[in-house]
């Protein structure tokens, strides 16, 4: 097999060269995705002080518009990103949580049956790309905390 690789060679340099260079582009795409991810990410939410509940945080890679966001839910103000899912690098974070009680009532529906609409739980300014933004390291220690407050904005 390897006298047949060395006739390929110095038959055809051109045919061995188109050859090498698939060879390396193959090899280059299967390792694109090897060792590019942090490992586990572990954090907390507080508002005012308080563990937020029954939020959603959103990671969205700085500098790269293509790149996929991250979420991971909020509950009891802790949130987790298992091993793998994300690739370190800086990222604008974004908090989103909505709570049922005292906003509008939902369209279509009576007064006095209907389920009010949502309202916000969260300042509006941490639902926007770059209040928040957090620097994830390929050595896994990715503790982060969020301290959001409701008066600050």
């Amino acid at each position: 097999m390897i006298d047949r690789g060395l006739q390929l060679m110095t038959r055809n340099p051109v045919e061995a060269s188109v050859m090498l260079a698939l060879g390396m582009a193959l090899a280059l795409m299967l390792c694109s995705g090897c060792g590019g991810s942090a490992g586990e990410i572990t954090g907390r939410v507080m508002l005012d002080g308080r563990p937020l509940n029954g939020a959603i945080i959103k990671f969205k890679p700085k500098g790269n518009p293509e790149a996929k966001e991250v979420t991971a839910e909020v509950n009891g103000g802790s949130f987790t990103i298992p091993s793998g899912r994300i690739a370190p690098g800086d990222y604008y974070v974004m908090v989103v949580s909505q709570q049922p009680g005292a906003g509008a009532i939902i369209d279509g529906v009576q007064r006095g049956e209907g389920i009010p609409a949502p309202k916000a739980f969260v300042p509006k300014v941490y639902e926007k790309k770059g209040t928040l933004s957090a620097k994830i390291s390929a050595d896994g220690s990715n503790n982060l905390m969020f301290q959001l407050k409701t008066g600050e904005f």
